[in-house]
């Protein structure tokens, strides 16, 4: 344990008060207020008084009865004018609160004064506050017991700090744990971001070129549809060419039938009139000879020679004409 640097005894705060004052050096109370020389530390010599400062209450803005929260700092007046800092207690459960005036720290909870030491406003050092049990034998017992129950408060406070400290140490390493697999999940997340970014980009790629393909497909579909109206369209004049065909196909068997019948009687005709014109021209040969003759030929008689089948209209009836004629002549003569 340390040591006091008045009395050079050491310092249990089970046995005795202790107080640190501002400077961090701690001292025992009773020590701290026989050091009659002025209100420096002992040690060091910084002085301890307060500097003044103009505070209010962060409510109202009084400066009468202030009191600071000693565990936050909040500023409140006293129960005597506005009640602002007993208001904060029971807003925030801080427990204790110092008096600026006095010097002076208040238990809320067990609504009583709780310092040893106060400062004096004369000269400014530092005094032992008078114990409440102080005067009788009673009360002499009842402030050894409440020194003991302060001992075994302060060993449950070491031993609730030690416990405190296990698990503050634990969970720090919670915490490192958790921070470690949180920047490992984190990695892990950016990892998937940079993924899920690249496959954003691939599947915009392919929506773009989806989109192509959709206008090549719209377009061929249109080409088709179209090719499929020419096809139809070319079906219907095949079809109706067809049919057409067909009504040609008898027209033209009807005119050939027509053409051949036509031929006949032409032919037939052109054999009637070449059979004619031989006769007529055997006639007319028949006729000049007689006429030559003169009287000589009398009583005679005349035979017509048939002519062959015609081949040609042409050359039949010129190649007949001449044989009938020729033999016509002959026969003329023999019957003269």
């Amino acid at each position: 344990l340390p040591t006091c640097p008045v009395c050079l005894e050491r310092m249990d705060s089970s046995v005795s008060g202790l107080l640190t004052i501002l400077c961090n050096h701690t001292f025992h109370c009773e020590c701290l207020s026989k050091w009659r020389t002025d209100s420096c530390c002992p040690v060091c010599r910084y002085v301890q008084l307060p500097v003044d400062m103009t505070e209010v209450c962060h409510s109202c803005e009084t400066n009468q009865q202030l009191w600071i929260c000693l565990i936050c700092g909040h500023v409140g007046c006293g129960r005597y004018v506005n009640f602002h800092a007993h208001q904060h207690y029971k807003e925030t459960m801080h427990t204790y609160a110092l008096e600026l005036e006095t010097q002076r720290v208040w238990d809320y909870a067990g609504d009583g004064y709780v310092h040893r030491l106060i400062q004096n406003k004369t000269d400014g050092k530092l005094v032992e506050f008078p114990s409440p049990y102080q005067g009788s034998d009673l009360r002499d017992e009842v402030y050894k017991d409440s020194i003991k129950i302060e001992a075994v408060t302060s060993e449950y406070n070491f031993l609730l700090t030690s416990q405190l400290e296990t698990q503050r140490a634990y969970f720090e390493q919670q915490i490192s744990r958790l921070e470690r697999d949180k920047q490992r999940k984190i990695h892990k997340l950016e990892e998937e971001n940079k993924e899920v970014h690249t496959l954003r980009h691939n599947i915009d790629h392919l929506e773009r070129t989806k989109t192509k393909q959709d206008a090549k497909v719209q377009k061929l579909t249109t080409m088709v549809e179209n090719l499929l109206r020419e096809v139809t369209f070319l079906k219907e004049v095949n079809e109706s060419h067809t049919q057409n065909q067909d009504a040609w196909k008898k027209k033209l068997e009807e005119a050939d039938h027509k053409l051949q019948d036509q031929l006949a009687e032409r032919d037939r005709r052109i054999q009637d009139l070449e059979e004619q014109t031989h006769d007529l021209m055997v006639n007319i040969g028949a006729q000049n000879q007689i006429a030559r003759a003169g009287g000589e030929v009398q009583e005679g008689q005349v035979f017509v020679v048939p002519a062959p089948a015609v081949t040609s209209p042409t050359a039949s009836s010129s190649s007949s004409s001449s044989k009938s004629s020729s033999s016509g002549s002959r026969k003329g003569k023999g019957k003269k």
